[in-house]
């Protein structure tokens, strides 16, 4: 948004400079038009996102709703008891994190515009019982992915002590796979 409202001060006073170059106005009249422009074009810009952040926060947390709505067989590999919607975003996530990684089930959340493809998805699991879930769509808000976030830093460090490789190891070796 910053970078908007700079290039429209620069659009302004370069307008105002060309204005000022083919008219005989008194400078300090073309100055004082550029501030009153600048002023209105900065007072609709934070209109504008006052008005976004006021729909975001109108905007349910979908955290729980889109983990709750898991199939049941995948619901059975987290610990969703362990999150706390009372204690903010990203709820404890990587509480039941440590808990699916104790109980065995390494898990990888995403959402939004997904990385992961069918093929990338079966080769994690097949290879190291690594399943990715999507939890989310690219217009539930931050707040999932805070979650998100949360619960797969914890993962990921434990990738490298579990199977000696990160992810980013694993991802490029199921595309040398997909490759073959």
């Amino acid at each position: 948004m910053g970078m908007t409202l700079l290039r429209i001060v620069i659009l302004l006073g370069v307008l105002g400079a060309f204005v000022v170059g083919c008219s005989r106005t008194d400078p300090a009249e073309e100055s004082q038009g550029l501030r009153e422009d600048y002023a209105r074009v900065r007072l609709h810009l934070m209109q504008k996102q006052r008005a976004e952040g006021e729909l975001r926060r109108r905007r349910p947390d979908l955290v729980p709703i889109r983990l709750l709505a898991l199939p049941p067989e995948t619901k059975a590999r987290f610990r969703l008891d362990l999150l706390d919607f009372d204690a903010g975003v990203p709820y404890r996530a990587e509480t039941m994190a440590k808990a699916d990684l104790a109980e065995g089930h390494f898990n990888i959340l995403t959402g939004g515009v997904n990385v992961y493809t069918a093929e990338v998805c079966r080769f994690l699991q097949t290879r190291y019982g690594i399943v990715v879930v999507s939890v989310a769509s690219c217009t539930d808000g931050d707040d999932i992915f805070k979650v998100m976030d949360a619960y797969n830093e914890v993962v990921e460090d434990e990738l490298p002590r579990k199977f000696g490789k990160n992810l980013d190891d694993m991802l490029r070796e199921a595309e040398a796979y997909r490759e073959d």
